[in-house]
């Protein structure tokens, strides 16, 4: 007498023979939700919305807006939940950002930035007359001002200092502004010290540009005769130089931070002030970076070399980011494979993937894939997402489902983590709902969502006799359907000895069936197809023994 049961099913481990996986393993599947230990299939994607491209490669849904490229080279970053802008890089030669619209979803994309002023004001006085007292020596800068009131780096000052008396009147003239950028304003500021009346000895006071005045943007010819004590606050903006370029794979930190890169140089810009990109926060590494992400205090960025960890180390009150190099290569071969997820950060490398967290990293799918396994899913075409705790990622060919929670959140079974899929989405984004959603050419669906069923197949691990034995009764047991009551749709059911399909029939009830007879064989397994939930299956050497 002899039985083998499957009543907790599981995953596939591609790296072994059949012969040697546990009992609840799978030799080979596809399309199976493992989430309650049974065969049960996904729902096929829900199609939510049709995108103006013809073949999405970036998606990013933005509030109720969903927001495409064809370019897999473009990234979002959201800044502010309470400031709700979203900036790009890849879409345009330079960094463009676009705020919520007020109705329907037509972004107005700007430039991201304000040019540095070319040319330095020419400032005039129109008092000719000497005044009995000098009480200020005028010079004037002035900046460029975006649609959102932020402020640009300032001009050169006016080329001579004016002995003004108080209150005396200055021509400024202002040429005007450069095109192509987001310049909604300009603004005026003039040279200015603590007030003296010239009846004092000179003292040494503090000496700043003050606010005079905002301007139209176009050319101006201003006239200052505002007297000291009523200028306005300093300029602070002398830092506020424009983003370069060409920065890419633009994502967002905290504190109003956005971080990019360019080469093998990661850009910061002033926290608050997304138009302000300082070069002394430029960090040049080793290797060309191919993505950034932030995750648990840590910015990582992947690269064609080592990854790096980039963090902020704070002594005495003063704070610099420090960068970690990881001794290990470990180069990045699709910038779309890269994710956050509560451990770190996991993309694909040339032969696995990788979690990068903290100052460690591991290859979490070595005990899965070989390296040659590995390669035969064409890494480089691969993008992923996380899905409830799992790591959803597709390729041209193929894509799986790989669990990335630990001991205490999965299921507790070992190496019950990875299931195949058949789907090959080109696009892939996890909303702030928690939902995964699927680019199938200009369309955008919702993972799991669809009326309908996607099939599943689950091929049991290779029973290896310890002689030829034969097996005379199969049982599939529905969890929705015991008997007598019939499966609407069934499944199909195949018994396989030596390799070799000895029986298939499609079965849609829960009662035991009888295998071909004088089939002694050495190795047997049973596969199972269809869109049935299977709570059970198990063979035999009689239908007697399926009973004990």
């Amino acid at each position: 007498m002899a039985v083998q049961r499957f009543n907790r099913f599981g995953g596939v481990l591609p790296r072994y023979d059949a012969t040697l996986l546990r009992e609840n393993m799978a030799a080979s599947a596809e399309n199976v939700k493992l989430w309650h230990g049974r065969l049960e299939p996904f729902r096929r994607p829900a199609p939510r919305e049709t995108a103006d491209v013809g073949c999405v490669r970036t998606m990013h849904r933005f509030g109720c807006c969903w927001l495409a490229w064809d370019d897999p080279c473009v990234e979002v970053a959201e800044w502010l939940p309470t400031c709700e802008r979203v900036y790009v890089t890849g879409a345009a030669a330079y960094p463009i950002v676009a705020e919520m619209p007020d109705d329907g979803c037509a972004m107005d994309w700007k430039r991201v930035g304000l040019p540095v002023p070319a040319d330095a004001p020419t400032a005039i006085a129109l008092d000719t007359a000497k005044p009995e007292f000098t009480t200020s020596s005028r010079a004037y800068v002035y900046c460029y001002l975006n649609s959102f009131g932020e402020e640009g780096a300032p001009s050169y000052p006016s080329d001579e200092l004016l002995d003004c008396a108080e209150g005396g009147r200055v021509q400024v003239y202002i040429p005007a502004p450069p095109a192509g950028w987001d310049i909604a304003g300009i603004r005026l500021y003039r040279l200015a010290e603590g007030f003296n009346d010239g009846t004092q000895a000179a003292a040494p006071t503090t000496t700043a540009y003050l606010f005079v005045a905002d301007l139209p943007p176009t050319a101006q010819q201003y006239v200052d005769a505002a007297t000291s004590d009523t200028l306005g606050e300093p300029m602070l903006s002398e830092q506020c130089t424009p983003p370069p370029y060409d920065l890419e794979n633009i994502t967002q930190l905290p504190d109003g931070v956005l971080a990019a890169s360019r080469g093998n140089e990661v850009w910061f810009c002033e926290p608050y002030q997304p138009q302000a990109w300082p070069i002394d926060y430029v960090l040049a590494l080793d290797d060309h970076v191919k993505a950034l992400k932030w995750q648990g205090g840590v910015l990582y960025a992947m690269t064609d070399g080592h990854p790096y960890a980039i963090a902020e180390d704070c002594a005495d009150g003063q704070c610099c980011r420090k960068v970690f190099r990881f001794p290990k290569p470990a180069p990045i071969v699709s910038r779309k494979s890269a994710v956050q997820t509560p451990g770190g950060v996991v993309y694909a490398s040339l032969t696995g993937l990788v979690l990068l967290s903290g100052q460690s990293i591991n290859q979490i799918t070595g005990p899965w894939y070989a390296s040659d396994d590995w390669q035969a899913l064409l890494p480089h075409t691969m993008v992923g997402a996380i899905i409830e705790g799992q790591y959803a990622a597709f390729t041209c060919k193929s894509g799986f489902l790989f669990d990335l929670r630990d001991g205490t959140e999965n299921d507790g079974a070992q190496n019950n983590d990875l299931m195949p899929l058949t789907l090959t989405p080109n696009a892939l984004h996890t909303g702030r709902d928690g939902k995964l959603y699927l680019a199938f050419g200009n369309i955008i669906h919702e993972w799991d969502a669809g009326a309908e069923f996607i099939p599943y197949r689950w091929r049991s691990f290779t029973l290896a006799a310890p002689g030829q034995m034969n097996f005379a009764a199969a049982k599939c047991t529905f969890a929705d359907y015991p008997w007598p009551r019939m499966a609407p749709f069934g499944v199909q059911l195949r018994f396989i000895t030596d390799g070799r399909v000895v029986y298939g029939r499609e079965l849609k009830h829960s009662n035991p069936v009888r295998l071909p007879s004088q089939q002694r064989r050495l190795d047997f397994a049973l596969e199972v197809e269809g869109v049935e939930t299977v709570r059970e299956i198990k063979f035999g050497t009689s239908v007697a023994d399926l009973a004990t």
